[in-house]
């Protein structure tokens, strides 16, 4: 598996919910964007399995899909390695969406791809647009992130698992943070909770034992996370890996959060930016 540099591009949101798309689903709000990574035989570093469905109405003008059915640039595609959406309820539940299974990895030439953990960055230094490009430089260090939701394996899909919630300063890949093992441009995938925090680096443990699980939705209409144009996510089964509290992080300040799994073959991300 190879690709290219990518770069990821991110969507703000208020809190106080106004003319926000309804869910057939009690997920919450849609805080991920779309990168404009599509189907493109005229760019051949955009994959182009995705060729056709029920345009997204989070996108530009012209461009038929999302996150859906759509893996980053010259990566493995495929609905198994697919991240779709995040989301946020009013209560701050965050859920992620995809057709990758979060719970046991997948198995690409024997080898199999864990999930990765949660990363969040407290006021991002970078401007989000939504006209296909962002000024969020690619950060192959992985540096910069304040929290992180550190989840123990999930092994059982649809069965409570536990997390712990770390803040963190200085750490990069490979001091503190474990990067992707195929693609560095979707770093950091993982952190080492056995690290020891060195000179200029902290790590203090903030809550642990927290529960999450995943659900298995064996069909689109099963799911039906959507908009009222009719939009809903398509390529089989979908699973949701959800319950992760961040209502501490709703505070007056913008927060980043990213995630990917092991192989980093595809990652997605959101922003979530409060009222005033």
């Amino acid at each position: 598996m190879k690709r290219k540099l990518v770069g990821r591009i991110l969507v703000a949101f208020t809190l106080t919910v106004c003319g926000v798309n309804a869910f057939a689903v009690s997920l919450g709000t849609d805080i991920t964007y779309f990168d404009n990574r599509v189907g493109n035989t005229a760019n051949a570093t955009y994959n182009d399995w995705w060729n056709g469905g029920t345009p997204d109405p989070r996108v530009n003008v012209g461009l038929a899909v999302g996150e859906d059915q759509e893996t980053e640039p010259s990566t493995q595609i495929g609905q198994l390695w697919d991240l779709e959406g995040m989301y946020l309820s009013s209560t701050g539940i965050l859920s992620l969406v995809g057709g990758y299974n979060f719970a046991t990895g997948v198995t690409s030439g024997g080898v199999n791809y864990n999930t990765g953990d949660i990363f969040i960055d407290i006021n991002p230094t970078f401007a989000p647009t939504n006209t296909g490009g962002s000024t969020e430089p690619p950060n192959t260090a992985g540096a910069g992130y304040d929290f992180v939701i550190d989840i123990s394996p999930a092994s059982d899909p649809g069965l409570p698992a536990t997390y712990s919630v770390y803040a963190i300063s200085g750490l990069t890949v490979g001091s503190g943070l474990i990067g992707a093992t195929d693609f560095p441009q979707s770093n950091p995938w993982r952190f080492d909770n056995n690290y020891q925090a060195g000179q200029g680096q902290s790590i203090t443990l903030l809550s642990s034992g927290n529960l999450f699980s995943m659900t298995t939705y064996a069909s689109d209409a099963a799911l039906g996370v959507g908009w009222n144009s009719g939009y809903l996510p398509t390529g089989g089964t979908h699973y949701v890996l959800g319950g992760f509290d961040l209502s501490t992080f709703i505070t007056n300040a913008p927060f980043y959060i990213h995630y990917t799994m092991e192989c980093g073959n595809d990652v997605f991300t959101g922003l979530v930016v409060p009222e005033p």
